[in-house]
Protein backbone atom coordinates (compact mmCIF):
# COMPACT_ATOMS: atom_id res chain seq x y z
CA UNK A 1 0.00 0.00 0.00
CA UNK A 2 3.20 2.07 0.68
CA UNK A 3 4.41 2.28 -2.85
CA UNK A 4 0.27 3.44 -4.08
CA UNK A 5 0.95 6.18 -2.11
CA UNK A 6 4.32 7.01 -2.91
CA UNK A 7 3.00 6.71 -6.79
CA UNK A 8 0.16 9.31 -6.33
CA UNK A 9 2.26 11.63 -4.33
CA UNK A 10 4.86 11.21 -7.05
CA UNK A 11 1.82 11.61 -9.61
CA UNK A 12 0.28 14.82 -7.37
CA UNK A 13 3.68 16.31 -7.91
CA UNK A 14 3.96 16.23 -11.82
CA UNK A 15 0.70 17.50 -12.06
CA UNK A 16 1.45 20.36 -9.55
CA UNK A 17 4.84 21.46 -11.45
CA UNK A 18 3.14 20.99 -14.66
CA UNK A 19 0.32 23.15 -13.50
CA UNK A 20 2.90 25.94 -12.25
CA UNK A 21 4.62 25.70 -15.72
CA UNK A 22 1.98 26.56 -17.89
CA UNK A 23 0.39 28.73 -15.82
CA UNK A 24 3.67 31.12 -14.78
CA UNK A 25 2.10 34.66 -16.27
CA UNK A 26 1.83 37.11 -14.26
CA UNK A 27 -1.56 38.41 -12.89
CA UNK A 28 -2.28 40.96 -10.96
CA UNK A 29 -4.47 41.15 -8.12
CA UNK A 30 -6.52 44.13 -6.68
CA UNK A 31 -7.29 43.81 -2.94
CA UNK A 32 -11.17 45.76 -2.91
CA UNK A 33 -11.65 48.60 -0.38
CA UNK A 34 -7.83 49.25 -0.88
CA UNK A 35 -5.06 50.48 -3.02
CA UNK A 36 -3.09 47.67 -2.57
CA UNK A 37 -2.51 45.74 -5.61
CA UNK A 38 -0.40 42.89 -5.90
CA UNK A 39 1.42 41.14 -8.82
CA UNK A 40 2.41 37.54 -9.08
CA UNK A 41 2.47 34.33 -11.30
CA UNK A 42 -0.88 32.90 -11.93
CA UNK A 43 -0.27 29.74 -9.87
CA UNK A 44 0.50 30.85 -7.24
CA UNK A 45 -2.87 33.08 -7.26
CA UNK A 46 -4.87 30.40 -7.70
CA UNK A 47 -2.41 27.86 -4.76
CA UNK A 48 -2.90 30.75 -2.30
CA UNK A 49 -6.66 31.51 -2.99
CA UNK A 50 -7.19 26.88 -2.75
CA UNK A 51 -5.28 27.25 0.49
CA UNK A 52 -7.61 30.32 2.07
CA UNK A 53 -10.21 28.61 1.00
CA UNK A 54 -9.21 25.49 2.95
CA UNK A 55 -8.53 27.18 5.73
CA UNK A 56 -11.87 29.04 5.79
CA UNK A 57 -13.54 25.84 5.04
CA UNK A 58 -11.87 23.91 7.92
CA UNK A 59 -12.76 26.74 10.35
CA UNK A 60 -16.34 26.76 9.27
CA UNK A 61 -16.84 23.33 9.79
CA UNK A 62 -14.63 23.31 13.14
CA UNK A 63 -17.23 25.85 14.57
CA UNK A 64 -19.98 23.56 13.05
CA UNK A 65 -18.91 20.67 15.12
CA UNK A 66 -18.63 22.77 18.27
CA UNK A 67 -22.04 24.02 17.94
CA UNK A 68 -23.31 20.90 17.87
CA UNK A 69 -21.84 19.08 20.35
CA UNK A 70 -22.50 22.04 22.78
CA UNK A 71 -26.25 21.62 21.44
CA UNK A 72 -26.35 18.11 22.24
CA UNK A 73 -24.62 18.47 24.92
CA UNK A 74 -27.07 21.35 26.59
CA UNK A 75 -29.89 18.83 25.53
CA UNK A 76 -28.87 16.21 27.58
CA UNK A 77 -28.50 18.03 30.76
CA UNK A 78 -32.33 19.65 30.83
Amino acid sequence: MRIVYLILLILLLVAFIAFAVVNRPAVEVAFPFTDVQVTAPLFVVLAAVYLLGMLTGGTVIGFLRHSISRASEHRHHD
